[in-house]
């Protein structure tokens, strides 16, 4: 008995010395046609209708483009008010496909949307400030040491996608996944075609 005792108070030292990794909270991915003029701004719900459509990425991503062209869209994550920090979200497409045709990772730009303090008027300080989506920020060492894709509970952040099609893309329907997945979370896939 105190063999199994001893065991017991040998584990739960272990475990004060290196707790097990805890998940996040569920989080919510939903989307906004990228050109609204309705802003995702880091206290904006996913429940939330304004103007075009219910906020859901449900149903999935479409974008249009011909060749020679590139065409974007966003997503936006939301961490609950009782989640915990999402740590590192990262967010990628690994292709998109078309039977045998595909559209590599290499023409799908992703970035995380930067909402800036903006003036409301360069000639007068006492109008204020106001947030704005400004600076499409990429997946770099300088950004990702500083924070930037972390996402704190309350809070939503936007993503920002770019498919470039080049001239000799063939024509079709290209299918494929939207993959993000935090350090501390499950990973969560949207359809985009």
């Amino acid at each position: 008995m105190r063999k199994v005792f001893r065991i017991f108070l040998f584990i739960l030292a272990l475990l004060c010395f290196f707790p097990l990794p805890v998940l996040a909270a569920d989080y919510t991915v939903f989307y906004r046609h990228p050109f609204s003029s309705n802003y995702i701004l880091p206290g904006t719900e996913p429940d939330v209708v304004i103007g075009d459509r219910i906020l859901s990425a449900s149903r999935g991503l479409e974008l249009f483009a011909s060749r020679g062209e590139y065409e974007s869209t966003t997503l936006a994550i939301y961490n609950p008010v009782d989640g915990q920090l999402l740590d590192n979200v990262r967010v990628s497409v690994d292709k998109l496909t078309s039977g045998v045709n595909r559209i590599g990772p290499d023409k799908i730009d992703i970035r995380v949307i930067k909402v800036l303090d903006v003036r409301r008027t360069y000639n007068k300080l006492s109008d204020g400030l106001y947030e704005s989506p400004e600076v499409l920020i990429p997946y770099t060492a300088d950004y990702l040491t500083a924070g930037e894709f972390d996402l704190p509970a309350g809070k939503t952040k936007q993503w920002w996608l770019t498919v470039k099609i080049d001239q000799s893309t063939p024509a079709g329907t290209y299918q494929g996944a939207v993959k993000i997945k935090p350090a501390n979370a499950d990973l969560k896939t949207i359809p985009i075609k």
